[in-house]
């Protein structure tokens, strides 16, 4: 049989390292905005050669890119997107950390039962960098806000519900919900709600609406 030349699969033998590297990347920081740019630097290749490998992680089901909400579909495009691995184990596995990390563990899990539902989900931050970690459409409006917070500390929990608060403003909903490891709870602030739910509690409700 004749050793033929082709020029695709040395091409591909020559990316194959950057792509491994970066996989090991996005998976060490999952649910981070990711820095095209940062990320290219690391690895010696261009930002743009980077949102391709991306998007070749995408086809290849390793990934999947959240964008940021934005009624303006020239800012959506041009704020930084958020990375997910489609299988929690496989970022446990090839995601270089020293630790279980369950917060973005959990975020994970979320974001991959969101997605199977077939929801329509993004990511929000106000002006003073005030976060929502999954803005859930409903037809054409927004009907969810979720945050997911393992670690409910004092501190923490004030930082979860003021940008829940800022959020439910915004989008004019009245109830928001945080993903807890164990906390169950409700509480009122003015006239809204945000309802503290263990995360299996939640992956339950959630399954019964598939």
């Amino acid at each position: 049989m004749l050793n033929r030349y082709d020029p695709s699969t040395r091409c591909f033998q020559r990316k194959s390292p950057k792509i491994e590297g970066l996989s090991h990347l996005l998976l060490t920081s999952i649910a981070a905005p990711v820095s095209a740019r940062k990320l290219g630097n690391t690895l010696g290749i261009s930002p743009h050669t980077v949102l391709d490998y991306i998007r070749i992680l995408e086809e290849v089901y390793l990934v999947q890119t959240l964008s940021f909400f934005s009624y303006s579909l020239k800012e959506q495009a041009s704020r930084q997107k958020k990375v997910y691995c489609i299988d929690s184990g496989i970022k446990n596995a090839i995601g270089f950390t020293f630790s279980m990390d369950m917060g973005r563990t959990a975020e994970n899990i979320v974001f991959i039962s969101l997605k199977r539902s077939g929801s329509e989900v993004f990511y929000w931050k106000n002006e003073k960098g005030w976060e929502v970690d999954f803005v859930v459409k409903s037809g054409l409006d927004v009907g969810k806000l979720i945050q997911v917070c393992w670690d409910l500390s004092d501190k923490v929990e004030k930082r979860e519900v003021r940008g829940l608060v800022a959020a439910m403003e915004y989008f004019n909903l009245r109830k928001s919900t945080i993903i807890t490891e164990d906390i169950l709870k409700e509480e009122q602030i003015g006239e809204d709600v945000i309802e503290f739910v263990p995360l299996w509690l939640w992956m339950l409700r959630n399954d019964q609406q598939l």
